[in-house]
This record gives C-alpha cells, structure tokens and sequence, in this order.
C-alpha cells in the first residue's frame, strides 16, 4: 500500500471513530506497517471492523489475512474434506455440516 493510500486507511478510522488521536509516532508507524498490505483488503478489513466494534482496529486488524488466504485451496478443500468425513463418522448430519478451519477437532494437513 501506499503511503496516501495508508493515511485513507486512517481518514477513514478518524471518521468512524473521531475520539481516535493519531500522534506523529503512530502515523509513522502505521504507513510503514500498513505498507505490504494491499489497500483493497485492508479497506474491507475497515469497513467490516466498523460495522461490528465499537473501538478503534488495531494495525494487525486492518492486515488481516483470512485463514482461507494464507493456506493452499487444494489443503484448503482437503482438509474441508477431512473436516467433513469426521463429522459425518462421528453421527452428524451432512447438511448441518459448517466447516472451521480453526476447529481443534478438525484434522488438516499441513503442506
């Protein structure tokens, strides 16, 4: 991102949340931290913080990556698989099926 597109990013917190100061450290910091985060997700990231916090983000909010982002989608969808078969094994309905890939119970590979 850039750095204009980071002071958006902060424009746009000031407006959701005006009792938000920024001190000259803090915009410093967030432009260099802001800066490998595409502007796209990083304004998604906002918008969906807003509509559901009442406190401003913090920088790791607004560069957040989706767990379905950050792995492979053939791991994704095996481990999806996996997630599913266990659940059907141990009694469960496969409609009500909702996969967590965060889930502790949920077997994943790995690579």
């Amino acid at each position: 991102m850039k750095d204009t597109e980071a002071i958006k990013i902060m424009a746009l917190i000031t407006t959701a949340y005006p009792n938000r100061p920024w001190t000259d450290e803090q915009t410093e910091l967030w432009i260099e931290m802001l800066a490998p985060v595409p502007f796209e997700r990083a304004k998604a990231n906002i918008r969906n913080h807003i509509m559901t916090n009442q406190f401003p983000p913090t920088i790791a909010e607004v560069a957040r990556v989706e767990y379905e982002e950050r792995i492979d989608p053939e791991i994704y969808q095996r481990n999806k698989q996996i997630a599913h078969q266990q659940w059907v094994a141990a009694g469960g309905e496969p409609e009500a099926f909702v996969y967590d890939p965060t889930g502790s119970n949920n077997a994943r590979l790995t690579s």
